[in-house]
């Protein structure tokens, strides 16, 4: 059995920045060890909020198609294609993907594992100098008897890092979504002045996601019954 590498690398935090940063370490030859509060699976979505958003389709205004490039069959709707009474001013049609996230997560974390790497259910410090968080982290990481030098630190903890680090600018940003039976035959979204309406298919799960909203600054983790109406009615 060839002996572990030597480089080793520590990621804080399991969400999709955090396991794909892992997978792309270990193609490189890298030991890399997660730690983290939450993972894939995990019970309570308020807290590992990764599993929670669907790719939404991006913006079809006419000034913001920096993006049209990098999709398949991308063209702009004729306006008499679209109908006058539905307040839409412009519309674009493109082939693209989508992705059921909750098992996206989970087939990363289990290539992750498959690959040799090694994680650890954790709580940091919520609070503290960065130095001393991570020193609690190189002490953890050694007790569980994984003895090859930590050569560096990823922060993949997202919202986390305003206290972690801490990072004043980091600011939440609240995201109500319904998941519905039946898979939508196509990804479709409107964005208004003031607010964002979009249907996401979630491949192999007869559901879709209906969504949704985009609150800066708020960290609430309450339903909304409010924004569930608006979002049903559309």
């Amino acid at each position: 059995m060839p002996s572990p590498s030597p480089k080793h690398i520590v990621i804080l935090g399991a969400g999709i920045i955090g396991l794909q940063t892992a997978l792309a370490l270990q193609d490189k030859d890298y030991t890399v060890t997660i730690v983290a509060r939450d993972f894939p699976g995990d019970e309570d979505p308020k807290l590992y909020t990764s599993a929670w958003p669907d790719p939404s389709p991006p913006s079809a205004s006419p000034e913001a198609h920096w993006w049209a490039p990098y999709v398949s069959s991308f063209n702009l709707l004729e306006p008499s294609s679209i109908p006058s009474n539905a307040g839409i001013t412009s519309g674009a049609y493109f082939t693209t993907v989508t992705v059921n996230v909750p098992r996206h997560l989970t087939y990363l974390l289990q290539k992750f594992v498959a690959a040799g790497g090694n994680f650890i259910r954790a709580s940091l410090p919520p609070k503290g100098a960065l130095k001393e968080t991570l020193q609690v982290t190189d002490d953890l990481v050694q007790s569980k008897g994984i003895d090859h030098q930590i050569q560096g630190f990823v922060n993949a903890t997202g919202f986390g890092a305003k206290e972690l680090v801490p990072d004043d600018r980091v600011y939440p940003t609240r995201g109500q979504t319904l998941v519905v039976k039946g898979e939508a035959t196509a990804a479709r979204t409107f964005e208004g002045l003031s607010s964002i309406r979009y249907v996401i298919p979630r491949p192999y799960s007869g559901t879709s996601i209906l969504g949704g909203t985009k609150q800066a600054h708020n960290s609430s983790t309450e339903v909304d019954d409010q924004t569930t109406k608006e979002i049903m009615e559309g």
